[in-house]
């Protein structure tokens, strides 16, 4: 009895540090995304001065410099919004909790590019608009105006969809974490 009495307790412990390097994982893994959200906002925040001088250098109109300023900025309260509900100790408390808010986080990212991409489509027409009929006078300056969009339109979908993909597989990672120790309980 003395022994089946120690084995319990050696495996109660055994469980309790499980679960804690478990959650330290889970938190982990959502300091990255956290991370990764941070620094969009504030290369987001730092653009904004330099798509102001570009876009007056082009000749745009005020206007699109204004739709391009609010967009950047819709997407900084969006990354926000996404991420205010989780904090460093939802990991800490009720993991039935825990997952609601993970899950939540993930559904407005697999979300986003619903909203984002149509816009982002309309907003690359009308700048196409601007940049032609603003810059079309001199040839070189257009094909480099041209050259330029196109090179960060590419470099900045390959960087965000990978961002966002892996953002999504972290969320399900962590839910499945939250499954797993909900199971062994």
């Amino acid at each position: 009895r003395e022994q089946l009495a120690s084995l319990k307790k050696r495996l109660e412990n055994q469980e309790i540090v499980n679960e804690k390097i478990l959650r330290e994982a889970m938190s982990r893994k959502l300091s990255t995304i956290h991370r990764r959200a941070m620094a969009l906002c504030v290369a987001c925040i730092i653009g904004i001065p330099a798509v102001l001088s570009t876009t007056h250098n082009l000749g745009c109109s005020m206007a699109f410099a204004c739709v391009t300023v609010a967009l950047i900025l819709v997407g900084i309260v969006a990354q926000f919004l996404t991420h205010y509900r989780i904090g460093r100790d939802t990991l800490s408390g009720d993991l039935i909790t825990t997952y609601n808010e993970v899950a939540r986080m993930k559904r407005i990212y697999q979300r986003w590019l619903y909203f984002s991409m149509p816009l982002l489509v309309a907003w690359l027409g009308w700048g196409a608009y601007e940049v032609y009929t603003n810059v079309s006078h001199d040839e070189s300056q257009l094909y480099a105006a041209i050259s330029g969009a196109v090179v960060g339109l590419v470099f900045g979908l390959i960087f965000g969809l990978r961002q966002h993909r892996e953002n999504i597989r972290t969320a399900k990672e962590i839910m499945q974490q939250i499954e797993a120790l909900k199971a062994r309980k």
